[in-house]
């Protein structure tokens, strides 16, 4: 629910683009987190955390991506083969 109330301050500084790269580095930081946190709980809070906000942020711009991208008569068929 963070990740969806932070987008639209987010989106509009850095752009649909910026925000898929800024997020897709700020998950692979957040599995990295992963691997070097001792504490489990401490990794699964904070990182937990961050991971699910890029992971609304960059889902969120992919499906308006292809929503953009999709002809009327198809959009809907080929939003359902994403999967999401």
């Amino acid at each position: 629910m963070l990740g969806a109330l932070l987008l639209p301050r987010v989106q509009p500084r850095l752009g649909p683009d910026g925000t898929v790269a800024a997020d897709s580095l700020l998950t692979a930081l957040v599995l990295a987190a992963f691997s070097l946190i001792a504490d489990p709980y401490a990794a699964a809070a904070a990182a937990s955390l961050l991971a699910g906000v890029s992971w609304i942020f960059v889902l969120s711009s992919l499906q308006v991506a292809a929503q953009l991208a999709l002809p009327n008569w198809v959009r809907a068929r080929g939003l359902s083969l994403g999967g999401s």
